[in-house]
């Protein structure tokens, strides 16, 4: 039985690690996007529907999660981690593709200060 997320908390949780961590990778369900630690992405929207979390990225497009049930975040010595798994779908949509993802994970990823 999976638990609901309350996607107000996940969006201030969301909120904080990017103003903690300016400039993130991105990993994604089918792997690094690009070469690893070679994009650099900021947050530049954020918002949630009832079964629903957009994120927006200045370089890599806008991510739709639809009924997102997983959400991490995992620090370790050298980097720190926010997950997102366990969707019934993730939309990315950018200015020349749209990519839809039914499952795996979303990745963004930071160097720890």
């Amino acid at each position: 039985m999976s638990t609901e997320l309350n996607l107000e908390k996940v969006v201030v949780e969301i909120r904080d690690w990017f103003e903690e961590n300016e400039a993130t990778w991105l990993m994604l369900p089918t792997g690094w996007d690009g070469r690893p630690y070679d994009n650099i992405h900021r947050l530049q929207f954020l918002a949630h529907r009832p079964s629903k979390l957009l994120l927006e990225l200045d370089q890599h497009g806008l991510f739709i999660f639809t009924d997102l049930k997983g959400f991490q975040r995992t620090d370790t010595k050298s980097e720190t981690v926010l997950r997102f798994f366990d969707f019934s779908q993730c939309i990315v949509v950018g200015d020349t593709y749209h990519k839809v993802y039914k499952e795996g994970s979303v990745q963004f990823l930071a160097p720890k200060r």
